[in-house]
């Protein structure tokens, strides 16, 4: 069997060495190859050099596992251009989605294999029962530890398909192909609305026991910038999807959009579980990001069509 591994990234000199060493601790199954396709959307730092050094550690390390190792150069305006183009070229029976700060556990493809060849035809998505985000800077740290109190509070399940993100999932490529890929306008949420998709064409979802790591961002400014695109995506999420229900939209808008109380009642809950997660200078600083961060989201959200 064949995995194809895509990557799309753009200006990831940091993080991208470890997310390429981390695919080459990968322990393969004797039954798989991989094929590595990756989408640089023209990087203006070192990226694109870093990557092409580490394709000749990928064919001395996997051998004749590796079935190939494509780097291509694209102008892409979203990730989900991107996406499309790594689907497009696939050869894989599934797709393990890497980003380009990610850290995958050794046993990361073994432990899906295990479910892909149990898995029926009804299964679209594989996903890791662990994400845990990593700081590398004082910045990063404290982002950390907020996403860590979040994922104390939370637990991802196939009801609950709106916090997964694609970062580490697996997906059937010939079902994915067949609900028309991921859509190209959305600057975020391209992963929320496949995933609704799949989930609207009763399609399954499963986890496999591996850890996911992602590299949180390493400045405050540019984490707030992010939620202000994932706001502005999902509001453009709602207008473009062509779902067969309203349920649906409103299952999105209800899912980031709550009331006042819900959102009064989340506040309380992510406090007290950051005092019991963090150390106590970063517990004290959380609310305040958690403000400031929902702040972004809602500001992006809002000012869409502006």
């Amino acid at each position: 069997m064949l995995i194809t591994i895509g990557i799309p990234t753009k200006n990831s000199e940091e993080t991208i060495p470890y997310t390429l060493s981390s695919l080459l601790n990968l322990e393969l199954p004797s039954e798989l190859s991989i094929e590595v396709i990756i989408i640089d959307g023209y990087s203006h730092d070192r990226t694109l050099d870093i990557i092409v050094g580490y394709k000749y550690k990928f064919i001395n390390i996997f051998g004749s596992k590796l079935k190939r190792f494509n780097v291509i150069q694209e102008r892409v305006n979203t990730i989900g251009f991107a996406r499309n183009i790594i689907l497009n070229l696939a050869s894989g029976e599934w797709i393990l989605w890497v980003d380009s700060d990610n850290i995958l556990s050794k046993n990361y493809i073994k432990a899906a294999f295990k479910e892909i060849v149990q898995a029926s035809n009804n299964v679209a998505v594989l996903y890791p029962k662990y994400s845990i985000p990593i700081g590398i800077n004082k910045a990063g740290k404290l982002i950390a530890c907020y996403f860590n109190s979040s994922i104390k509070k939370q637990s991802i399940t196939n009801s609950k398909i709106l916090t997964l993100p694609m970062q580490g999932t697996f997906t059937r490529t010939s079902t994915l192909r067949s609900i028309g890929g991921f859509n190209s306008f959305l600057i975020a949420g391209e992963d929320v609305d496949i995933f609704m998709r799949l989930a609207s064409a009763n399609l399954e979802f499963k986890s496999f026991d591996a850890i996911l790591y992602y590299v949180t961002r390493r400045s405050i400014t540019s984490w707030v910038r992010q939620a202000i695109i994932w706001g502005y995506g999902q509001r453009m999420l709602i207008k473009y999807n062509d779902f067969n229900s309203e349920n649906h939209k409103n299952a999105i808008s209800r899912s980031h959009l709550k009331n006042v109380y819900s959102n009064f009642i989340d506040f309380i809950t992510f406090v007290i579980t950051a005092f019991n997660y963090c150390k106590l200078t970063q517990a004290i600083i959380l609310p305040y990001l958690y403000i400031i961060r929902r702040a972004g989201y809602f500001a992006g959200y809002y000012l869409y069509g502006l």
